[in-house]
């Protein structure tokens, strides 16, 4: 058995070896999702726990930036119709790739979780 941190060929490698492999791999935050939920099943972990994970990161990040572009519209003193935060919702939706209102609801919806 090899040390760990120590390089070795993986197919020389025994099965608790391949699994930490396997499992050093979910912790790049880059890796495709794809690659991801066939590596979570060949360890028989649940995926659905992690796609929460990761929709509930994303969803923090987008209402960040949401208060961020309010904040910034609010200094610069932007007027916008209907309002700066509907502006801001807007703005990021719009680069999120999403309607305002999905971006909305999904923002509400986490909000509610966590209160």
């Amino acid at each position: 058995m090899a040390k760990p941190g120590r390089p070795i060929l993986m197919e020389f490698a025994d099965e608790a070896e391949q699994r930490r492999f396997l499992k050093a791999l979910l912790r790049l935050p880059w890796l495709a999702p794809e690659v991801r939920w066939a590596v979570m099943k060949s360890l028989g972990l649940p995926a659905r726990g992690e796609n929460e994970k990761i929709e509930q990161a994303r969803t923090a990040t987008l209402r960040f930036m949401v208060d961020e572009t309010a904040a910034r519209m609010r200094g610069s003193g932007e007027p916008e119709p209907g309002g700066v935060r509907a502006a801001a919702l807007q703005k990021v939706a719009e680069r999120a790739g999403i309607t305002d209102d999905a971006l909305a609801k999904r923002i509400y919806r986490q909000k509610k979780r966590t209160t």
